[in-house]
């Protein structure tokens, strides 16, 4: 028995020793890295295409490549006619500052009766306390009476005080308009 055990133990040797030089990742046709000499390196360089483009040579990174990129914040200007302050709004007030010019060309439009367009809420300079800013409309309907003023007007609101002064409605279609909203 010791015999066996012992013939065990010089055969592993033997293969032990037998192939300890034999690697299985070994490239049968030379080296794994070669570094090439500087003359090799000068006559690969040259054997490269030049191109007389440089911004083809290298294009640099726009950012991260693993992130998507963030698309620019959807904000609107608003420029104070009264004091020239220029306030920035979120898309949420986008629709509101992109009626102004309608709102504008309409009230100009009203001739009969005097009437202003009080987009002051808008301003941060002007009202700065205001959350929520609407356009308002300063009406005299009566040279006898007291101008009203009139917060979260629409074009429809507009267009029909157009109508009154043009003679079109009556005063009673547009009175609402003048209620405490």
């Amino acid at each position: 028995m010791l015999l066996n055990i012992m013939l065990v133990l010089i055969l592993l040797i033997g293969i032990f020793i037998g192939f300890a030089g034999y690697s299985w990742a070994e490239d049968r046709n030379g080296p794994a890295l070669t570094v090439p000499s500087k003359e090799e390196l000068f006559k690969m360089l040259e054997q490269m295409p030049v191109s007389e483009d440089p911004s083809t040579l290298y294009e640099e990174p726009v950012g991260a490549m693993c992130y998507d990129t963030a698309a620019p914040l959807d904000r609107v200007q608003y420029i104070c006619p009264e004091c020239g302050e220029m306030t920035l709004y979120d898309s949420m007030f986008g629709s509101k500052i992109e009626n102004l010019q309608t709102y504008r060309a309409l009230v100009k439009k009203i001739k009969k009766i005097k009437v202003k367009l009080d987009e002051s809420q808008f301003c941060d300079k002007c009202n700065p306390d205001v959350s929520y800013p609407q356009f308002c409309l300063i009406v005299k309907l009566d040279k006898n009476k007291e101008a009203q003023k009139t917060c979260g007007i629409t074009e429809t609101d507009i267009n029909l005080i157009y109508d009154y002064s043009e003679g079109k409605i009556p005063l009673s279609d547009i009175m609402y308009l003048f209620e405490e909203r």
